[in-house]
């Protein structure tokens, strides 16, 4: 399972959020936190809300941001203070989406109290993305989009045949059809018959072909 965690919903993220709620990958799970969403998320049935009940408020939250070598506070009506706790409560895995990029691709977080000695501990650091197509590549590299056109087993590049919206052009060995990934959308593969004149319909990031959303309108040029 991958929880996927909305820091801020802006018109930057929120394409982010449409792709995932349109994909509907069981293995994804997505969380929210009401302080700073409220609006934007009350469309919204299949969430998850970051707000921790055993969070221990005696204990500070903070961001160490290492491009301006400055560590931030958080505070309780923060979603990123509920995750940490999440994080160190339950061992829950996060990744955050935020509007703004962090060196490396994470946030690095700590707690810290002046009463308990033994903060602070660890760092804390969670993956974070403000593009679909950067997050998209963390999700394959864990595995959860699992197909690939660069199965050589299954397909072959067809590189007499040009790139369409700047993806290369795939040939199924089995079945003859040819692939390529919707550079547009970057959420599905465009699929064609053999000759290319009749389009398939569109396949899921995990290669399941759609004909229901077959367009005779669409045709590849071999």
């Amino acid at each position: 399972m991958i929880n996927i965690y909305f820091h801020v919903i802006d018109p930057g993220t929120n394409p982010i959020l449409k792709i995932l709620r349109n994909l509907r990958n069981q293995n994804i799970k997505l969380w929210f936190n009401t302080s700073d969403n409220k609006e934007a998320i009350n469309f919204i049935k299949d969430k998850s809300l970051i707000e921790y009940r055993k969070a221990d408020n005696g204990l500070g939250c903070y961001l160490w941001n290492i491009l301006d070598t400055e560590t931030v506070p958080l505070y309780n009506n923060d979603g990123l203070f509920h995750l940490v706790s999440r994080y160190t409560s339950d061992k829950t895995d996060f990744v955050c989406i935020d509007s703004k990029e962090y060196a490396k691709n994470q946030l690095v977080l700590f707690q810290d109290a002046i009463h308990k000695g033994e903060y602070p501990k660890d760092f804390i650091k969670i993956p974070c993305y403000k593009d679909w197509n950067s997050l998209f590549l963390y999700l394959k590299n864990k595995g959860l989009f699992s197909f690939s056109l660069t199965d050589t087993n299954r397909f072959q590049k067809c590189a007499n045949i040009e790139p369409v919206q700047g993806a290369s052009v795939y040939k199924e060995l089995a079945t003859g059809y040819y692939w390529y990934m919707d550079n547009f959308h970057k959420t599905h593969y465009e699929v064609f018959d053999s000759s290319g004149k009749k389009h398939l319909g569109e396949a899921s990031l995990d290669g399941i072909i759609d004909k229901k959303k077959a367009d005779k309108g669409k045709h590849l040029k071999l």
